[in-house]
């Protein structure tokens, strides 16, 4: 019992630090801020969801308006608070991506978690963000929104475990 427990605390820990790392090394501009927000982490045990953190559990500040939407008049823009008119961003070709459902990421993020279960044994830690349109940054526009992070968990992860040492 006492294994698991500081299992579940070091891998918690470990959850928060991947999270943050999603956020520092994310190079997308933030227009409603839902996608730097809705950086989630999940907590399963042979393939049940135990718990879910959120980057604004840990201090990011919350989104400014939900995920913008074919049809919205404007928005305030996350990183500089001034108002953008929906159109002048998104009848721009480099902005064209997919509409949304008009949400906060970070529950369609947490919503994702619950509905999904991993096909592992024992602990499992899956990081997920909330917006229809990470993909297309990563993909379509080549900016990184989790894959950096991912191909850096197991540094990240050793960070939080050190080796027994025998005598």
């Amino acid at each position: 019992m006492l294994y698991e427990h500081l299992m579940m605390n070091v891998l918690q820990q470990y959850a928060e630090a991947i999270l943050m790392e999603c956020n520092l090394n994310a190079d997308y501009h933030n227009l409603t801020g839902n996608t730097k927000t809705s950086y989630t982490a999940g907590l399963y045990e042979n393939g049940k969801l135990l718990s879910t953190i959120n980057v604004i559990q840990l201090g990011v500040d919350p989104p400014t308006f939900r995920k913008a939407k074919v049809g919205d008049d404007g928005f305030e823009d996350y990183d500089t608070g001034r108002m953008v008119d929906y159109v002048k961003p998104y009848s721009n070709p480099s902005y064209s991506f997919a509409d949304t459902d008009g949400g906060y990421g970070f529950w369609t993020a947490k919503n994702f978690l619950r509905s999904y279960t991993p096909n592992t044994k024992g602990l499992t830690v899956v990081v997920t963000t909330g917006t229809e349109y990470s993909e297309f940054l990563e993909k379509k526009r080549g900016l990184n929104v989790l894959t950096d992070t991912y191909l850096h968990a197991g540094r990240i992860f050793k960070t939080f475990v050190k080796p027994i040492k025998s005598n």
